[in-house]
């Protein structure tokens, strides 16, 4: 069993009165589907980012979604876990009608 993740980034919020629209929060959603039995299974997470100015600081309207993607790199990992655990347990399991 393969599973593959599709990763795409929805939103940006930025801090209320910055001049600099420094990113806080990104709305990210992961497909991961199962390419034995095309099953699939979507997460949508809000994550929470430094806001901190470093010296790799990006201005907003030179953003990429790969920047955006590497400052987010644990917690996309985390979620393509779950969703592959969930996807196991699914395809180890058939859902039946209740006797009753």
């Amino acid at each position: 069993m393969a599973i593959s993740h599709t990763e795409k980034i929805e939103e940006l919020f930025i801090l209320t009165n910055n001049a600099d629209n420094i990113v806080a929060k990104v709305r990210i959603y992961i497909t991961s589907v199962d390419d034995t039995n095309s099953q699939s299974f979507i997460t949508e997470d809000l994550i929470s980012i430094n806001t901190n100015k470093g010296a790799d600081f990006i201005s907003y309207e030179s953003l990429k979604e790969s920047d955006v993607l590497g400052w987010i790199t644990t917690e996309r990992n985390q979620i393509k876990a779950v969703n592959e655990s969930i996807l196991n347990v699914q395809s180890a399991t058939t859902q039946k009608n209740l006797p009753w």
